[in-house]
């Protein structure tokens, strides 16, 4: 217990650290370029594409690879595990290449689901952007493979920190290249730095003993085991990522691409990205204990992570609805962004941070499936999620027009987990009555802390302390530092665990 909190605090801070990075990047051509920038809309859609279409198969290999790669050590079959990750990485490379060929062909089909076809010059230049971005897909293939390999071995940490090279490019590309290749300079500057992100792992794979040998067999029991396993769980992995492409498609006709690029990367990639790196912590375990028979160890880390999740989530969804405008000023409002473009991304940011909680119970509930070698639940959810969005983004589009999208993504979401959460229920019945307990002295200290933030930027706005810069900062920081605190003693009082933990190490550190 002591090494898994030791873990998940150390993968928290290198996800935020690295999410931080990953958001000055977009805030700096963001900033430069403007909102309303027709090259700068295409490059955020044409970088969506591979990412959120790869991120659901590599988030399948990962979540196969993990429990296969596990059981086969724990065997002592070490050369089998080896080979086994030998074959996944050929033959997850042989895939992905001709998914690439593929996604060429269909460009100009891929394209006329979009507002760019109406226009020969955006239609020829997402083209090409999305011919130059796509490799990508190459390049997060090895990442996740890797990724599987090194979360078997209990290493987590440069998983959480493989998007810094990428985001290092940008910064790089912005501060001395960008007056003279823009947009399509930037382009190509992602690609390098997607292009770098193995670089991160590799060490550690090497050090670890890994050694790839081409290894290309199509019958071995455990690429057969994982074939038959993947459709199913593809399908439920990526819900999220085909609602992303097909919102970012739709964002398209409402000029709104930069925009719901700029809020998903405040949103939900980090919130998924800190999700993601808890439930790798816990998935071995769960896989363990169900194996193992223990039932009653299983429902305890499932309650456990469940808890954890709370107690970051449901203020994190209370402070981002809050100081939705307070954070959009000042991550974006600079040089070419606009007043009108201020308000639909933070309306948007609002309307997002409403699917937070349910996002992260959809991963923590399809994880204790897949832990239980289950994936038709997660499968019908996926398909579930699915639906709901695109027939929600449709009734609500000429209504809502651009706030259609995250009201589509939120709905969809909470549809979603409620699916899972009452097929796990038939299967293995109650989790815990604590965790309705645990989330309602959550909710109450998260509503005690909006009415600091709430009363604290209301209070700040009428005053001002200089500079245009140092307006924005405090009227951000300020609340956020009250309402933390606030949360952290209301927490404390109401004895939740996660807090009581974390007061405890507070005060190791102050003695020291």
């Amino acid at each position: 217990m002591k090494n898994t909190g030791k873990a998940i605090f150390t993968i928290t801070g290198i996800t935020i650290f690295t999410k931080v990075l990953t958001f000055l990047a977009i805030m700096m051509y963001s900033t430069y370029f403007g909102a309303d920038n027709t090259e700068l809309k295409i490059y955020s859609y044409s970088l969506n594409m591979p990412n959120y279409i790869f991120t659901a198969i590599g988030t399948a290999i990962t979540t196969i690879v993990i429990p296969i790669y596990s059981t086969l050590k724990a065997r002592g079959e070490n050369e089998k595990a080896k080979t086994f990750i030998d074959d996944a990485l050929t033959i997850s490379t042989a895939f992905v290449l001709i998914l690439l060929l593929l996604s060429n062909v269909l460009i100009p089909l891929i394209l006329n689901f979009t507002d760019y076809k109406n226009n020969l010059y955006e239609y020829n230049y997402a083209g090409n952007a999305l011919r130059i971005l796509l490799p990508i897909m190459i390049f997060n293939n090895v990442n996740f493979v890797f990724t599987g390999y090194l979360q078997s071995n209990q290493k987590f940490n440069l998983p959480a920190a493989v998007s810094i090279t990428s985001s290092l490019a940008i910064i790089v590309y912005m501060l001395f290249f960008v007056e003279k290749f823009g947009v399509t300079g930037l382009i190509i500057a992602t690609l390098i730095g997607f292009a770098m992100q193995p670089l991160i792992l590799i060490p550690q794979v090497l050090k670890i003993g890994y050694r790839y040998k081409f290894s290309f067999n199509l019958k071995s029991p455990e690429i057969i085991k994982a074939a038959k396993l993947i459709p199913a769980i593809l399908i439920g992995v990526s819900a999220y990522q085909l609602n992303m492409v097909y919102n970012n498609s739709l964002s398209t006709f409402f000029d709104t691409e930069t925009l719901n690029y700029i809020v998903q990367n405040i949103v939900i990639i980090p919130i998924l990205a800190f999700v993601y790196s808890i439930t790798a912590v816990y998935y071995p375990r769960l896989s363990v204990e169900w194996d193992a028979k223990n039932e009653k160890a299983f429902k305890e880390s499932l309650s456990e992570v469940i808890n954890l999740l709370s107690f970051f989530l449901i203020p994190a969804t209370f402070g981002l609805f809050l100081l939705k405008f307070n954070i959009i000023d000042l991550t974006s409002n600079w040089k070419n962004f606009g007043e009108n473009n201020i308000v639909i991304a933070a309306n948007m940011l609002g309307l997002y941070s409403l699917s937070i909680i349910f996002m992260a119970l959809k991963e923590v509930f399809d994880k204790a499936f897949y832990a239980q070698k289950l994936t038709k639940p997660s499968a019908n959810a996926g398909l579930i999620i699915m639906a709901a969005n695109i027939i929600i983004t449709y009734i609500l589009k000429g209504r809502l027009k651009a706030y259609c999208i995250p009201v589509g993504y939120t709905l969809s979401c909470m549809a979603g987990s409620m699916s899972l959460f009452i097929s796990l229920k038939k299967k293995i019945g109650v989790i815990s009555g604590e965790i309705s307990i645990n989330m309602l002295k959550c909710f109450i200290s998260a509503c005690i802390m909006g009415i600091t933030v709430y009363l604290c930027s209301k209070m700040l706005l009428n005053f001002s302390f200089g500079t245009d810069i140092l307006n924005r900062i405090i009227r951000l920081f300020v609340p956020i530092f009250f309402g933390v605190g606030v949360y952290f003693v209301s927490a404390y009082l109401l004895k939740i665990k996660q807090s009581v933990v974390i007061f405890e190490m507070l005060k190791k550190l102050i003695k020291r």
